[in-house]
């Protein structure tokens, strides 16, 4: 794009369809003067005004108004904007005075016309370099017309008009332009102006053609400035008041001098060179803003003698040079027809010194070359009219085409509607003979269509939101992938492989199931898993349905093939038993375990864990139990214990003795060859009770009687081999231990782990157990004490020396949260996760 733009112009004015050869009032194209204000050196302006009124309004009314508007810009500084808006304000002004002085519609006899109010548009523009301002108040178009498309200005309706009010009410419009592309100001355009009438119009490879092409759209009274971007070589715009040469013309007497209509300044369509040194430019008399709007209609200039000796063809070739202007100077004005009347082609003496004072006196003004006359316009060659000729042919068979398919369209709907008429049963739906629409259904209709359609455009651009979105998300991926690959480590691959993973969640989120995402995934994983020590293990569900939608199960016990389930929302303890001869498991309906009612007088409150006693001949040795049995011991929140059985109508229930202190956060309970255990994080302590005749009646003793530990923030705990193993909310352990059988046990506040890991070590935590919840004991063969960590539901599998042995994770994602675990003697996997329980085997 071109640092600077030129432009060529021409004028269009149409009335009936005809090009008429009078140009219009109300356009104007100027470049600076040699004194502007600072900041409008490098403007060029252009002015398009409509004016209305009663009377015909006389082109002295034009001529003050662009003088103005003119004067305005170029006397004030700052952004073009502002000073396109002072312009617009001033004129404004200049018109509501007009109208406040005006006469009334019944004219007192004498007085002259053209004292009618007056309403008017004015659109005035800048071309500053590429860049391309306009200011617009009441009626007009702008059009800038490319190779893509053409932009209209204003989009909406017009602003209200010029001289109605103290205040203009003002549309901008910026854009960038090149060279070779059209615009078109008018203040009368014609209503065949259409966008479908102008497409195509930037693709035109010369100005003539646009002007042809709206002339024959106008096909009524129209008017416009029509112009054409030029590159100027990358040099400053050239200034029309100083730069301009320009031949010295008579001035004519007074009584002959009559004021010259308002006509624009344009600059010629092919492309400025630099002006001529002052030494060779002739001589041209002072003049201000007058000389921009007056182009002069002066003799045509003698056509110069060929040299003795030139060839014989000189005389003609000098003559056509003669007849055409050379770059950088004036073209000879055309020759006008004779008449008295005609106007004379300078302006009155004293023109000058009614200008602002920042445009007199600028020293000699050459006022640019115009454009080609309308008359040579329509004396066009043969070949253009031979053209027009079959241009209209084209489009009258165009028109009659169009006639035909609507014939043809409105014959068939009509038919249409007959037949659908037809086969309706009579009276429904029908009018005249002929299918038709309820009013109802019509109103319906209008007021679906909208409502569909702003719902597909919304449906869209969300739709394309997602997909620019996913994309993203995806080369993110992939680009992550690549560098973990490259890296020169697995540690150093590892930020890269778990970014990738947060990318392919964004994209799959965005676009569910797509093979990419699932082969990137799958390969970042398995580096990850590879890094975590992690086993993946395929969870199958127990219960075809679950316990219900909002159930949560909290813990679970495993008695032979039996599962026992602590539901937390029902307080109540299933029973889930395997399904003879087939696959899955079944609910016990008769097994009667529940809390939040009474038993036995026992008001038994929310149960919060759950343990079992095995081989128990009868419960609280009053209720006889088969040889075998397995009782199960619910705990609650007040110190209640539970026993419940299989094959027994109702359960039994009595209450712990209270310890001392009272109980003050019970959390958890388990059975240990014939002690009960409860941990009391309120009291950083554990109460341990005796059995007696299979129940637990006697009272508590402490389990830390020689030191007390601050133990408020354990989460959990469990018994191996003797030994306690409690879980802190931050995942250290501690443990403790007896060195004799009812001696006081010595703990360890924070046993430290052994982490065998790529970057792990001896640690107070295990890394990436964010979430600790429980803690348990798996028997020999393989005694292990696992972690369960609730946020990423992962299993840690832990030596009794604390040294990670292995981490176990869902291969795919469960309904919830891994909430409860157990193990049954062939090592495969229980685990509670919402309202079911799902099994898995070890690998």
């Amino acid at each position: 794009m071109s640092a600077y733009l030129d432009v060529a112009t021409h004028l269009l004015n149409v009335s009936g369809g005809r090009l008429l050869p009078e140009e219009p009032p109300g356009y104007a194209t100027l470049a600076p003067p040699r004194k502007t204000a600072r900041g409008r050196e490098h403007d060029t302006l252009f002015l398009c005004l409509g004016l209305r009124s009663r009377e015909a309004v006389p082109a002295e009314r034009y001529d003050a108004l662009l003088a103005l508007a003119a004067a305005t810009f170029f006397g004030t500084p700052g952004s073009v904007t502002s000073a396109l808006r002072q312009a617009i304000a001033a004129v404004n002004t200049s018109l509501l005075d007009h109208n406040r002085r005006a006469t009334p519609p019944l004219r007192v006899a004498g007085t002259g016309p053209g004292n009618a109010p007056l309403q008017g548009g004015l659109i005035a523009s800048v071309l500053r370099g590429a860049d391309f301002y306009a200011v617009q108040c009441g009626p007009g178009l702008l059009l800038i017309a490319r190779a893509a498309g053409h932009e209209r200005f204003p989009q909406a309706l017009p602003t209200r008009a010029l001289g109605l009010s103290n205040s203009a009410d003002v549309l901008y419009f910026h854009t960038t332009v090149d060279q070779g592309e059209y615009f078109c100001f008018s203040n009368a355009p014609a209503r065949g102006w259409t966008d479908i009438a102008l497409v195509g119009l930037g693709n035109l490879d010369a100005l003539d053609n646009v002007a042809d092409r709206l002339k024959e759209t106008a096909s009524a009274e129209a008017s416009a400035l029509v112009g054409r971007f030029e590159s100027a070589g990358g040099a400053a715009p050239l200034s029309l008041a100083a730069n301009a040469p320009a031949a010295p013309r008579p001035r004519p007497s007074p009584v002959s001098a009559a004021p010259t209509p308002l006509r624009p300044v344009t600059l010629p369509p092919e492309t400025h060179t630099s002006p001529p040194p002052a030494s060779a430019r002739p001589h041209a008399r002072p003049a201000g803003l007058a000389a921009f709007f007056r182009l002069g209609r002066s003799a045509p200039a003698a056509a110069p003698q060929p040299a003795e000796g030139a060839a014989p063809g000189a005389e003609a070739n000098g003559a056509e040079a003669a007849a055409r202007p050379a770059r950088g100077a004036p073209r000879a004005a055309r020759p006008q027809p004779a008449s008295t009347s005609a106007p004379v082609d300078t302006a009155p003496a004293g023109a000058a010194t009614s200008l602002p004072p920042f445009m007199r006196g600028a020293g000699p003004v050459e006022p640019p070359p115009h454009q080609l006359s309308l008359e040579a316009e329509m004396a066009a060659p043969a070949r253009g009219q031979a053209r027009g000729a079959a241009g209209a042919s084209a489009r009258r068979g165009l028109r009659a085409m169009a006639r035909a398919v609507g014939v043809t369209l409105s014959e068939a709907l009509r038919g249409l509607r007959l037949l659908l008429g037809r086969m309706l049963p009579e009276g429904t739906l029908q009018q005249e003979g002929l299918f038709t629409v309820p009013t109802s259904v019509q109103v319906g209709i209008a007021i679906l269509i909208p409502v569909l359609v702003v719902g597909v455009s919304v449906w869209l651009y969300l739709e394309n939101g997602r997909n620019e979105q996913y994309t993203s998300a995806l080369s993110a991926a992939q680009y992550a992938v690549a560098s973990g690959r490259a890296a020169p480590d697995e540690l150093s691959a590892r930020p890269h492989w778990e970014a990738a993973l947060n990318y392919l969640a964004q994209a799959d989120a965005l676009r569910p199931a797509q093979p990419d995402v699932a082969i990137l995934r799958q390969e970042a994983q398995t580096k990850l898993d590879a890094l975590d020590w992690v086993t993946r293990l395929d969870y199958q569900p127990l219960l075809p349905v679950g316990l219900g939608r909002d159930a949560h199960i909290k813990q679970i016990l495993l008695a032979g093939s039996d599962v026992y389930a602590l539901e937390e929302t029902r307080n109540q303890v299933y029973r889930l038993m395997p399904i003879p001869g087939g696959e899955g498991y079944t609910i016990d309906e008769d097994f009667n375990c529940a809390g939040g009612r009474p038993v036995r007088d026992v008001n038994v409150a929310q149960l919060i864990d759950i343990a079992l006693i095995s081989g128990a001949g009868a419960i609280a040795g009053d209720t006889p139990l088969p040889a075998g049995s397995t009782v199960v011991l619910a705990f609650d929140s007040v110190g209640a214990l539970l026993y419940c059985a299989p094959g027994i109508e109702q359960p039994y229930a009595s209450y712990l003795t209270a310890p001392d202190t009272g109980w003050l956060r019970p959390l958890a309970l388990e059975v240990y060859t014939d002690r009960l255990y409860v941990l009391d994080p309120g009291a950083s302590d554990i109460w341990q009770y005796q059995s007696s005749g299979g129940a637990f009646t006697q009272p508590p003793s402490r389990y830390f009687t020689a030191v007390s530990y601050d133990f408020t923030d354990v989460v959990d705990f469990a018994i191996a081999g003797g030994d306690v193993f409690l879980l802190h909310k931050d995942g250290s352990l501690s443990t403790c231990s007896r060195q004799v059988a009812g001696g006081a046990p010595t703990c360890v506040v924070t046993t430290p782990y052994t982490d065998n890991r790529p970057g792990g070590g001896v640690t107070d935590t295990l890394a990436g157990l964010a979430a600790p919840r429980l803690v348990t004991f798996d028997p020999p063969p393989e005694p292990s004490l696992y972690l369960l960590d609730g946020e990423a539901s992962a299993l840690y599998q832990l030596s009794l020396k604390l040294s990670l042995v292995r981490q176990y994770r869902p291969f795919f994602p469960l309904s919830a949260p891994i909430t409860a675990v157990a193990f049954d003697p062939a090592k495969r996997f229980y685990v509670a996760a919402g309202d079911n329980v799902y099994l898995a085997g070890r690998p």
